[in-house]
């Protein structure tokens, strides 16, 4: 039952919301906590004048490693296909992906990145973790994600974003 509610859900966002405007911009979001924020976070631990956001630069690069870590050794231990592998008629938007399917990279690492800069800026929370769900929305959207992988992996992500920084500033004494 609950493998139907989730292909159910999978195909919604794989079928029924599907169409060109969407890809276009799906296209974006699955780009996002990548290099792009590797490479700003290292821009500014290099080139921020401000302690403190050199300090988050620090603790994002140091978080996203570690939400990396969780999640590829997840993925060796449980082995689950991508959807195109085992349902029928997945909208493929972005082209084939290798590797396994549980859980998402990018919903951990989205997540990850958004708690750590809601926890060092707690004004920015709500942005963070809207554009951390579209990132994670995505997944399912382009036919590479179930919705369990998708959730799974941002709790891995809130997981390891919250212990970082909290850790960070209890040693910073922040």
């Amino acid at each position: 039952m609950l493998e139907n509610i989730e292909n159910s859900i999978f195909y919604f966002f794989n079928h029924t919301l599907s169409n060109p405007v969407c890809d276009a911009i799906i296209g974006f979001f699955m780009k996002i906590p990548g290099q792009f924020v590797l490479v700003f976070a290292m821009a500014l631990v290099f080139f921020a004048g401000k302690k403190h956001l050199k300090v988050t630069a620090l603790i994002l690069l140091f978080a996203f490693t570690v939400a990396r870590y969780c999640y590829k050794a997840v993925k060796i231990f449980v082995h689950r296909p991508r959807p195109f592998h085992d349902l029928n008629d997945v909208n493929l938007v972005m082209g084939s992906k290798d590797g396994f399917s549980f859980p998402s990279g990018h919903a951990t690492t989205s997540f990850c990145i958004a708690t750590v800069i809601a926890m060092r800026y707690p004004k920015l929370s709500y942005p963070a973790f809207i554009l951390a769900t579209l990132v994670a929305l995505s997944r399912p959207y382009i036919g590479v994600h179930y919705p369990s992988d998708i959730l799974v992996g941002s709790l891995i992500g809130v997981f390891v974003g919250y212990f970082v920084t909290k850790e960070a500033n209890k040693s910073l004494g922040e």
